[in-house]
């Protein structure tokens, strides 16, 4: 529980539902790749160490995460779309 809380802390949560904003990505960028090795998911690991508290992975925090989601997919796609374009332009030259 204390590595979540010092990832936590650097993805800036303060408190329980500003997890439902954190991508696993996002915690695996930060050093959580050992949890989400152990756990499978973000959403597992909270459900685990923080049984009691009542996450809504199915309503509005869903919404949140699935919101990240698409803006990293979305980034994703526009950098690779990106990179192509610039090799392409010189491949040509």
């Amino acid at each position: 529980m204390r590595l979540l809380q010092s990832l936590g802390r650097k993805l800036n949560v303060r408190k329980m539902d500003d997890w439902y904003r954190v991508t696993d990505n996002d915690l695996r960028a930060e050093g959580g790749a050992v949890l989400l090795e152990s756990y499978g998911s973000l959403v597992s690991i909270l459900e685990t160490l923080y049984p009691n508290h009542p996450w809504d992975f199915k309503g509005a925090g869903a919404t949140q995460v699935l919101q990240q989601q698409v803006r990293n997919t979305y980034m994703r796609e526009i950098a690779h779309s990106n990179l192509n374009h610039s090799r392409s332009r010189y491949k040509n030259h």
